[in-house]
């Protein structure tokens, strides 16, 4: 026997996530038209339009919900969900929805016991300007430069602490240029707050699994965001060749070690990286914003 409670979340969700798919898609739409009527704007600029897209998107689902609930607003729908029919689509939507939220959990979990393999850099040990360039974080957002065995290139891991995390090779084997340029990209992450960001746009993708024009968005915000911290590091080195170099040589080290069984992911990084690369030689790309890190030449 189908609770009367359930069956009823059922028929609204379900209507509701249905009949709000023309306005999302009108968002997109107004969205991708936007930064076309704008022209080149800077990736930051590109971003925060798609941010607020996928805000726009989740609002307008639940913002339907105050013209009226329950059988008032089933009546007007364009599209209705029979009962028994509504409860096993709720139920199957739950479920991956579900199963997605712990994947993420257990990535954040990851993310904990990478911070407690983590060791303190001695700044002082490092070149000068490379020292210079993590005192003078705290001008923004205060983090901690650390490395650790667990990772194959550096990556920026934010929330309440944050903290810089710098593989043990890097530290060898990168000129102390090519590291003051990876420190840069990954701080103009924490400074931009993208772990935040990134977190809640994962969430969204988890719950809107179904959802098409979220996971283009998605994925349009993850290459801005790169392309953002991409600008910071050219406005603070002007040496975009270097800099073309330096990511050419860290794409190297995080490439899978089994590509045919990660052949998907393998072709959206390359394409990823082509795009980020392209942007970061061609002369005409929109100038950037020093990431808070004075320039030196």
């Amino acid at each position: 026997m189908i609770w009367p409670e359930l069956q009823s979340i059922a028929e609204v969700s379900l209507e509701r996530m249905l009949n709000t798919l023309p306005q999302q898609l009108l968002v997109v739409a107004a969205a991708w038209g936007l930064l076309k009527v704008l022209g080149r704007q800077s990736s930051r600029t590109r971003f925060a339009v798609w941010f607020l897209a996928l805000v726009a998107m989740i609002g307008v689902m639940f913002a339907s919900g105050f013209g009226g609930t329950g059988s008032a607003q089933g009546a007007s729908a364009a599209v209705t969900v029979a009962g028994t029919w509504a409860v096993v689509a709720f139920s199957v939507w739950a479920v991956l929805a579900g199963a997605a939220i712990a994947r993420l959990a257990a990535g954040l979990w990851r993310l904990r016991a990478l911070r407690a393999s983590c060791s303190a850099i001695d700044a002082t040990a490092l070149d000068p300007a490379v020292h210079r360039t993590i005192a003078e974080f705290s001008a923004s957002r205060a983090v901690k430069v650390m490395t650790s065995e667990m990772v194959r290139v550096p990556a920026a891991i934010g929330f309440l602490k944050p903290i810089i995390v710098i593989p043990v090779w890097a530290l060898r084997q990168l000129s102390a240029e090519e590291l003051r340029i990876v420190l840069v990209h990954e701080h103009a992450h924490l400074r931009h707050w993208d772990d935040w960001t990134n977190l809640f746009q994962k969430f969204v993708r988890a719950v809107f699994f179904f959802h098409p024009a979220v996971w283009w968005i998605e994925r349009k915000m993850s290459l801005e965001r790169e392309m953002a911290c991409d600008d910071v590091v050219l406005a603070e080195t002007g040496n975009p060749r270097g800099y073309a170099q330096c990511l050419i040589a860290m794409l190297e080290r995080n490439f899978p070690p089994r590509a045919l069984a990660m052949a998907q992911a393998v072709v959206h990084r390359a394409q990823e990286a082509t795009a980020r690369l392209a942007r970061i030689l061609d002369r005409n790309r929109p100038a950037g914003t020093p990431g808070g890190v004075r320039r030196r030449r």
